[in-house]
């Protein structure tokens, strides 16, 4: 299945890459150009990388028309962090991004 992932880099992102991967699955994820690719070093290799910030609505649709994923998991986020804490920009990324 192509499945296309947001949040990769995260803690929880990172892993379902890794266990999807396990499947076979191809995998592809997107990341901002500034996020840290550490927890992904050994899966890079096997993931069609996409840079774009997903409240970019044009590049968000340019990467979901080149993938054309079956599924997606949305586990990009803002406001996980305490000094994440404004309100308006906790709702276009969590929820607007995406849309």
């Amino acid at each position: 299945m192509r499945i296309l992932v947001t949040g990769a880099a995260g803690f929880v992102g990172s892993s379902l890459v890794r266990r999807l991967l396990s499947r076979e699955h191809e995998v592809h994820v997107v990341l901002r150009r500034s996020s840290s690719r550490l927890r992904l070093v050994e899966c890079l290799p096997r993931l069609g990388v996409h840079e774009a910030d997903l409240t970019d609505e044009t590049a968000v649709t340019r990467v979901v028309c080149t993938v054309r994923p079956e599924a997606v998991f949305h586990l990009a986020t803002y406001g996980g962090r305490r000094s994440e804490s404004d309100v308006t920009r906790i709702l276009v990324s969590n929820v607007l991004g995406c849309a």
